[in-house]
């Protein structure tokens, strides 16, 4: 199985060519509100005659549009077709996945990226790998480079970059954060079989374009068996129980608990964040108006609005950071330990946060889904193993006898009515998801009764696991 990760580099441009890119964002961005729009007035005013969402529809719509804005051609094709492709994504998200509805984009808010979806298209490495040539649309005035159709920006690479064996450039993207240009490289890595079978795609590939032609029988596609998962008996295997009382409960092969604390950065960030809103939010936002040299009118922030704000986009990027080097250093820490790791498929909802008060410490500062995927992906590196539990009745159930009780949220510990064994309730939830998957826990009751070890994250530090000193 092929692993797909990204590789975000530092760039630098000279700042002729960092307005020019300012302005192809601001051309893509444009563009999405204009398809935006179309697709609303598809709906409210046409019953959706134009079936903008269907297949390739709205990315034909967008190509369409060359006509009527001549300065659409300013922009290399492929970051033209991104808007389209982001804005139906959208639309499949609210109707699939019950995500909110899609909402026109501000450019001054968040800098559109500019997305090249095919390798050496549109973008190339030069001189090793140490710059960057980014091609741009047909702009007259620009020159162009030796054996180029269009004129190109470059940009030099803070650090070398280089494929390992096995890798292969999918997509190259240019973004802006914090008034600073990075290269994004989306790789995938491939074993000697998949090499080969992607080799024999392109083959195929080029021999039906020839069978279309000459109108002859298309030849057979190439297929890859797939592997199926082979986990050996004698596997090092955990259970994790996700919980808001703590990050998780674990429960090991040997009978072994760790109860691991909340992740400190989610709630620390959250209120340097919050109060830095509330020392912007007193600022005056409508400060003075301004006119651009086309003669539009426009309302400017006070300086200390813009400052404050630019403080707290830093502080969105050190929260997102932090928090996403706390989920890998914790899956990398459990992949270290063992070779298996199940997982509880719980994930927080509006249910189970019934009021609103609830809503941030639930919802908002969970993490769960997420490390869910993040241990499904260092599997795939270390080639390792990772299965998702279904966590119906695991709470219920004592993991002892079977016996069945429904338990307050409150309930920490407590006594089987049946069997009359002591246990915590975070532990039998860990266990029980071991059982669901197939792995039986035989250990001493009194292991069942406290926590072996206490874990936690600290933020600078190697992930501590301690013997729990209760």
């Amino acid at each position: 199985m092929s692993l797909t990760y990204s590789r975000k580099i530092k760039v630098s441009f000279v700042k002729e060519a960092e307005l020019i890119l300012d302005g192809q964002s601001k051309i893509c961005n444009w563009l999405y509100n204009q398809l935006l729009d179309a697709c609303q007035k598809d709906y409210r005013e046409n019953h959706q005659a134009l079936k903008l969402l269907k297949d390739r529809n709205l990315r034909n719509y967008g190509v369409s549009l060359k006509a009527k804005h001549p300065f659409l051609h300013t922009v290399f094709s492929s970051p033209l077709k991104e808007p389209a492709e982001r804005l139906k994504k959208a639309y499949e998200g609210f109707f699939k996945n019950g995500r909110g509805y899609p909402k026109f984009r501000s450019w001054k808010k968040k800098w559109f990226s500019l997305v090249f979806d095919e390798p050496n298209k549109g973008w190339e490495l030069i001189h090793d790998g140490t710059e960057v040539s980014v091609s741009l649309g047909d702009i007259p005035d620009l020159p162009k480079g030796k054996g180029k159709r269009n004129p190109s920006v470059i940009g030099k690479l803070k650090e070398p970059f280089r494929l390992k064996e096995g890798e292969l450039v999918k997509t190259f993207s240019i973004c802006k954060q914090q008034g600073v240009f990075y290269a994004v490289f989306t790789i995938e890595k491939c074993k000697q079989e998949e090499l080969l079978h992607k080799e024999k795609l392109s083959a195929y590939r080029k021999e039906c374009h020839l069978a279309k032609k000459e109108k002859r029988k298309l030849p057979k596609k190439p297929i890859l068996k797939e592997r199926k998962m082979e986990i050996p008996s004698d596997v090092k295997w955990v259970a994790l129980d996700p919980n808001h009382k703590n990050f998780f409960v674990s429960m090991d092969y040997k009978g072994e608990s760790i109860e691991f604390a909340k992740i400190k950065e989610i709630n620390y960030w959250d209120k340097k964040i919050d109060h830095l809103k509330s020392l912007r939010d007193v600022c005056e936002k409508h400060y003075r108006k301004r006119k651009t040299q086309h003669g539009n009118s426009y309302t400017a922030h006070s300086p200390r609005w813009n400052r404050l704000n630019r403080a707290l986009d830093k502080a969105y990027h050190g929260r997102r950071e932090q928090i996403k080097t706390a989920l890998y250093s914790i899956a990398h820490e459990l992949y270290r330990r063992y070779d298996l790791v199940l997982i509880g498929d719980y994930t927080p909802n509006t249910g189970t946060a019934k009021f609103e008060n609830m809503h941030r410490s639930m919802l908002n500062q969970e993490k769960i889904g997420e490390f869910r995927n993040v241990l499904e992906w260092v599997s795939s590196k270390l080639e390792k193993f990772y299965i998702k539990v279904n966590e119906h009745n695991t709470t219920k159930e004592c993991c002892v006898c079977g016996h069945l009780e429904k338990k307050d949220p409150s309930v920490r510990e407590f006594e089987c009515a049946s069997c009359g064994t002591k246990i915590l309730r975070d532990i039998n939830s860990s266990v029980n998801i071991g059982k669901k998957a197939g792995y039986l826990l035989e250990t001493s009751k009194h292991l069942l009764q406290e926590f072996t070890y206490k874990g936690e994250y600290r933020y600078g530090q190697k992930v501590f696991v301690g013997i729990n000193k209760q």
